[in-house]
């Protein structure tokens, strides 16, 4: 029997009403739970590799960078004066070679 409001023994059909809403919310929890942990994965994994992809580029950057600058450091190691040097030399060479 149903019993009014004002009864205590009506608390079992409540009862039974709420312990169905708490079963409902704990399947709900029970699917959202593993979405919202694969969608958190997923997340995880593209902010990581967005991570890796930009300090790759840099990476390369720097080498592209370093490469280039290199060249003119091996030129301005070279004495200025020894070049002189080098083009005085030749040509005193070349000058005693034609002599004989």
């Amino acid at each position: 029997m149903i019993r009014g409001k004002g009864c205590p023994k009506s608390t079992g059909i409540r009862g039974s009403r709420n312990i169905n809403k708490d079963v409902v919310i704990a399947s709900m929890n029970d699917i959202i739970s593993p979405i919202v942990y694969i969608f958190w994965k997923i997340m995880v994994s593209l902010i990581s590799l967005k991570i890796f992809i930009e300090l790759y580029v840099k990476l390369e950057d720097t080498q592209a960078q370093s490469s280039q600058q290199q060249q003119p450091i091996i030129e301005s190691n070279e004495d200025p004066n020894a070049k002189i040097m080098n083009k005085l030399m030749e040509e005193k060479i070349k000058d005693i070679v034609e002599k004989k």
